[in-house]
This record gives structure tokens, sequence and C-alpha cells, in this order.
């Protein structure tokens, strides 16, 4: 018997950004496959959190100069 489930293809440039999501799934399980190196297929109600995320994460952790 088939199964089909909606979903949405995430393609990541940066390895780091795959592992970030595939915390953020420990987590919140939306992963429904981890494809290759550069792409997951994910549950597609979770991409707009999943973008919230990461920008959050990746605003954290990037390096801001200080004007003084």
């Amino acid at each position: 018997m088939v199964k089909a489930q909606k979903g949405a293809l995430i393609e990541v440039s940066d390895p780091t950004v795959k592992s970030v999501l595939l915390e953020l799934d420990d987590e919140h399980h939306f992963i429904i496959k981890d494809l290759d190196e550069t792409h997951v297929f994910v549950n597609s109600i979770a991409v707009d959190m999943i973008r919230d995320k990461l920008d959050k994460i990746m605003e954290d952790n990037t390096y801001k100069i200080l004007e003084e």
C-alpha cells in the first residue's frame, strides 16, 4: 500500500545549517526523510517554524561589529 504525505523539500548549501535542522528535528520532529547531504523532506506545516527558528539561530550566531 502506498502512503503519501504532504511535505516540502528543503535544500541547504551549508552543512552547518543541515546539522542545525537535524538538532531542531530532535525537539520538534518535522523531518519526514533525510535525503542526502543537501536535501531534507519536511512536514509542510513546519516550514514557517523552521524558517523562524533558523533565522533566529543564525542571527544569534552571527558576529556583529558594534559602532562606537
